[in-house]
């Protein structure tokens, strides 16, 4: 059950981040400027942490519960 959490943990905190990285790519790959690409500060956007928000809630609630098992 432990491993099962710390799995759900890393997926529900790793997901979001990745699947905002692969949209921005996605967005440049339509682009004709030669400086688009994924940037630090793509990851700042309100839009990205409002829907970052409640998976990392769930992941750190898992995590939480993986480490008093």
């Amino acid at each position: 059950m432990k491993a099962l959490f710390y799995c759900l943990a890393v997926v529900l905190i790793a997901a979001p981040i990745l699947f905002w990285g692969w949209l921005a790519a996605y967005g440049c790959a339509f682009s004709n400027s030669p400086n688009c690409g994924v940037e630090f500060r793509d990851f700042w956007d309100d839009e990205f942490l409002m829907i970052a928000a409640l998976p990392w809630a769930f992941g750190v609630l898992f995590l939480i519960a993986a480490l008093r098992r």
